[in-house]
């Protein structure tokens, strides 16, 4: 896919393959017949030589030219599939003229319409085409503008390895003659064909090539005056004229240059090998043509290319700064080339281009996937170290590349062909800003099917990262004197603690991650609580960690246990959610707290009714009878109206006490691990330090909430009763009767020491309140759950007792301390 500029849809794109493609070409032509054409690391021109006197061995006198000429091609197919060291020369040039052909085709300036339904047909030299004469039309026409026309396209298809096209061409616009002049390269010899009789030998061929040769070189030579440069251009290509095709307008780019050197090469060891037949070698012009095209008898890809170099015309020469001919050139010399293109990489990487530092990534990795090819050895030791050398800084300065870039989907893929330790290293920091939950999940189930050992090594890395960047802008914002309060604040609630939560969402994309979620879920309650953050503790909670994640992590707990997975996950597993519920025990009892307090304001509000009578305006000229029923029904409403709302500070105390209770009295202490070591595997070394500040400051801060809301709840008792005796005037003298009053339960008692026993039992009755709120003396002292005592839980105690000594004496109770 490499080889085209829309790498996404090879299949019938219509735009030509860029240079850098036409070399990923060449590496898959050379590839093709064995990794020894690759890497090429013979002498050509000796071993032509060994080659071509082999072949000469298996001729004799009666052997024709077209013979000779598929023994010679013959021989270049038999050893496809041969080991490393046997591939032939002339194998390797027919492989490069079929690349420069195949990159040729893809240029043509006008379609060719293939017989096949293959949509990738225009990419295969096999495969037959059709001209359809009727698209090129070229009536009205002078016959000079013409032959113009036609002579631009019959080269091009020419040069893309489609002679026959040509001469069609030729011959469906009534130039029949030029066809038969392209033509004239074919050796001479005999076909046999199908027909009634049998098989027949029929004589095809040129038994004049040598002639024709020298006529079209002779041609070339003198350049007339009425021949076109595309006519001149045929002629040097099918003469194997060099110079004659260098010097040609129509051939002068680096690319077509290269087409008529290596052309030529092929040509010249074609010649010499049919000068051996006995009919050419008393021929004076094939003695003529070998003579003509002497200078590349010893002409190889490197000297080839040094030609290129040094050419008068700038455009057939390579640039300085093209990394793609750079390549290309190595590879067609061979592996001292290519070894030399290794060591000079690095300036190349250092420029900071993006295109060039992709060719340079995908060549390094394609060489190192050759080290494994099974047909023989990868290469000379030399360049496997230098490979070895340059390949991970080449991927890492790539995976920087594609961050930087933000092509999130194409990092992870990288990434997993550096080795572990360093991707790692280098992964982790390069995913650090991605925030998108759909890169997220490309990147994490890419993780999952490339780095599957990995995966929860990356996002835990990556995770760290992200939290350990936001704490660090805080601190230097905090540290700036240049920045406002405002900034601050947002710094300090908004950016840095809304990554820190949304960094969960690596750890949610996969099901089978719930454990690691709940890990850093409660990693990010526990650091908000010890920065005194409860609202975003709430927000985390509520908005931002999925509500499947509990559900997800317990399940797959479930059939891990029936896996019998090891004992140290067993212990981090339950270390995890033991902590996890020690939360949510935590944030069930500040939720409590919150809906007392809700409910004290809107009864506070509710009681303010209490403290007043209302009044007939006419109750003035009523008897004293009526006077007394009327005052009797509001006092009676009134008893029920502070019943009602007692009754709703009474349910919402209890809730708030019991959820503070549960905290303090959590199973086996809250938040507290015996094994150190457990704590460290649940989350990390610094969590124990963490897990005992929280602990020193949360415990004694429900502590002090459990006697705020027995103390208020029963000083709101004590308002409420002392309104029932102010609003009955002398008749509801104490305390004690208001709340006979106010709790039936009270008022059903039989005697005064059963009425005394319900009084205390009585959630209307402060000493109630006052009471349990003394009892978790107990609690505090026990050793089993170590709740750490401060100064200012020992002075809230202190409060309470005094307030239970005022409370019992008001109610003529014995305090019971």
């Amino acid at each position: 896919a490499l080889c085209y500029d829309d790498h996404a849809s090879r299949d019938g794109a219509e735009s030509p393959p860029s240079r850098e493609g036409n070399f990923w070409n060449l590496l898959a032509h050379l590839r093709s017949i064995g990794m020894g054409s690759l890497l090429w690391q013979g002498n050509a021109n000796v071993q032509q030589i060994a080659e071509l006197e082999q072949l000469q061995q298996s001729f004799d006198n009666g052997t024709t030219p077209l013979e000779m000429m598929e023994a010679l091609r013959q021989y270049s197919s038999e050893t496809q599939n041969s080991n490393y060291q046997s591939v032939s020369v002339i194998q390797r040039r027919y492989q490069l003229i079929a690349w420069l052909e195949d990159c040729f085709r893809q240029q043509l300036p006008f379609p060719l319409h293939t017989t096949s339904e293959n949509t990738n047909a225009r990419a295969n030299p096999n495969v037959e085409y059709k001209l359809h004469s009727e698209l090129y039309q070229t009536q009205g026409l002078t016959e000079t503008v013409k032959d113009s026309v036609l002579l631009r396209q019959a080269l091009a298809l020419i040069m893309a390895g489609r002679l026959e096209n040509a001469q069609d061409l030729m011959r469906s616009n009534g130039l029949s003659w030029r066809a038969a002049v392209m033509g004239g390269g074919k050796p001479f010899g005999y076909q046999k064909t199908s027909s009634l009789q049998g098989l027949e030998s029929k004589a095809v061929g040129n038994p004049n090539r040598p002639l024709w040769q020298c006529m079209l070189w002779r041609q070339v030579q003198e350049s007339k005056r009425n021949s076109t440069h595309e006519e001149m251009a045929i002629s040097a290509l099918l003469c194997n004229n060099v110079k004659g095709s260098f010097a040609n307008p129509c051939l002068r780019t680096w690319e077509k240059a290269l087409f008529a050197g290596v052309k030529a090469m092929v040509g010249r060891t074609e010649d010499a090998l049919l000068y051996q037949q006995s009919t050419m070698t008393n021929n004076k012009f094939a003695r003529t043509h070998l003579e003509n095209t002497l200078d590349m008898a010893g002409m190889d890809e490197e000297r080839l290319l040094e030609t290129l170099a040094s050419t008068p015309y700038p455009e057939m020469a390579m640039q300085d700064d093209d990394p793609f001919a750079d390549a290309t050139a190595a590879f067609m010399i061979g592996q001292v080339a290519v070894k030399a293109l290794l060591q000079g990489m690095q300036p190349t990487l250092d420029s900071g281009n993006s295109v060039t530092l992709r060719f340079v990534t995908h060549l390094i990795l394609y060489l190192d996937s050759t080290k494994a090819d099974s047909t023989g050895s990868f290469a000379t030791a030399s360049i496997r170290w230098e490979l070895d050398k340059i390949r991970d800084p080449v991927v890492v300065k790539y995976i920087q590349s594609l961050a930087a870039r933000e092509l999130w989907n194409l990092l992870v893929l990288y990434a997993s062909m550096l080795p572990s330790q360093t991707m790692l290293q280098q992964l982790p920091p390069l995913l650090a800003p991605v925030t998108n939950p759909n890169d997220r999940a490309i990147i994490v189930k890419q993780l999952r099917e490339l780095q599957p050992g990995h995966e929860l090594d990356v996002l835990r890395a990556v995770v760290q990262i992200q939290q350990d960047q936001s704490l660090q802008s805080i601190q230097d914002v905090e540290g700036d004197e240049m920045v406002d309060d405002s900034r601050l604040e947002i710094m300090q609630g908004g950016e840095s603690d809304n990554k820190i939560m949304k960094a969960l969402g690596w750890f949610c994309v996969l099901d089978d991650h719930a454990l690691e979620a709940i890990i850093y879920s409660n990693t990010v309650i526990r650091r908000f609580i010890l920065q005194d953050k409860l609202d975003l503790v709430f927000h985390f909670v509520e908005n931002v960690r999925p509500s499947t994640i509990i559900e997800y992590a317990e399940k797959n707990l479930e059939d891990d246990d029936e896996e019998m997975p090891d004992q140290v996950e067993i212990q981090r597993r339950t270390s995890a959610f033991s902590e996890l519920y020690a939360y949510e025990s935590y944030l069930r009892a500040e939720q409590g707290v919150v809906e007392w307090h809700k409910e004290m304001d809107q009864t506070a509000v509710a009681s303010q009714s209490l403290q007043r009578l209302t009044t007939d305006s006419n109750m003035a000229n009523w008897n004293e009878d009526e006077r007394a029923i009327a005052i009797n029904d509001e006092r009676r409403q009134l008893v029920n109206k502070a019943r009602e709302l007692a009754a709703d500070v009474v349910g919402a105390a209890r809730s708030a006490r019991k959820a503070l209770v549960d905290v303090l009295e959590h199973p086996s202490g809250w938040l507290w691990q015996e094994d150190g070591d457990t704590v460290s595997r649940a989350g990390g070394s610094g969590r124990d330090a963490e897990m005992l500040a929280l602990r020193n400051q949360v415990l004694p801060h429900i502590a002090i909430l459990h006697c705020e809301v027995c103390q208020e709840t029963a000083q709101w008792m004590l308002r409420i009763l002392q309104d029932i005796v102010v609003h009955h005037g002398g008749e509801v003298k104490s305390i004690e009767i208001a709340l006979v009053l106010l709790d039936p339960a009270v008022a059903q008692s039989s005697n005064a020491e059963e009425r005394a026993s319900t009084i205390k039992q009585s959630p209307f009755s402060p000493t109630y309140w006052s009471t349990h709120a003394l009892e978790l003396s107990e609690t505090l002292a026990s050793d089993t759950f170590s709740v750490p005592v401060n100064e200012q839980v020992l002075e809230q105690m202190a409060k309470l007792t005094v307030s239970h000594l005022q409370f019992s004496s008001d109610l003529q109770q014995e305090p019971g301390l």
